[in-house]
């Protein structure tokens, strides 16, 4: 008689996972997720600085431009507030008109409204990163109290303080020629801004500066 084969309990197929094994990949893909969306952001905010920055240019070219034109200055005045819809330490330069001074009286009109800075780009007012920093800002619509009715009726912005450069018929600007550092204007997010501020950090993680020429007017951008 021939020996009977061994009989062995078959062997179920293993069909899905353990709670374990779900666990442990879900925690690598939102590890990976978390990876790609810091990556997205900060692409999204040099993009748009570079924006910004372009922008800027453009219209301080256009400022130029239209004080030969015309045959009358034109001033591009920097902006610092604090919006009501952005949470910051201490108001900030988040953005600019451009303006003619008339011949006679010397007021200025806008050219067109105020423009605002892309996305939470804002101009860096410490003077080593934005050399117009250094001059003394203008106060205007100082508000006696927090009522955020009484607004400019112009910027609607309320309490501001402002810089100006002021391009002239002859292609000059206001800037003085002969300081040992160039005119500039740095933009950076406003992160940055407050890093640099409290001193937490002395470079911005990113930035956009524009350097004016202040005997041409010339503008160029560089980072």
């Amino acid at each position: 008689m021939s020996p009977r084969p061994v009989q062995t309990p078959l062997t179920h197929s293993r069909t899905g996972f353990t709670l374990v094994e779900m666990l442990v990949v879900l925690t690598i893909v939102i590890s990976l997720f978390a990876v790609a969306a810091s990556g997205f952001k900060k692409t999204w905010q040099s993009q748009e600085l570079r924006a910004s920055a372009i922008q800027l240019a453009s219209d301080m070219s256009l400022a130029s431009q239209t004080a030969i034109r015309l045959g009358r200055p034109v001033q591009v005045r920097f902006y610092r507030y604090q919006p009501v819809e952005i949470a910051t330490q201490e108001p900030r330069f988040f953005g600019y008109q451009l303006l003619v001074r008339d011949k006679v009286i010397g007021l200025a009109s806008p050219l067109y409204e105020m423009q605002r800075f892309q996305g939470t780009t804002v101009m860096a007012d410490k003077g080593s990163f934005s050399t117009i920093a250094y001059t003394k800002p203008t106060v205007a619509n100082m508000k006696l109290s927090g009522d955020l009715s009484q607004l400019d009726p112009v910027l609607a912005i309320g309490e501001y303080e402002y810089l100006s450069i002021e391009f002239r018929p002859d292609g000059r600007t206001n800037l003085d020629p002969y300081t040992s550092e160039p005119w500039t204007i740095t933009l950076v997010s406003i992160l940055d801004s407050e890093r640099l501020a409290d001193h937490s950090a002395e470079t911005p993680v990113d930035f956009q500066t524009l350097s004016i020429e202040p005997l041409t007017g010339a503008v160029r951008i560089w980072n």
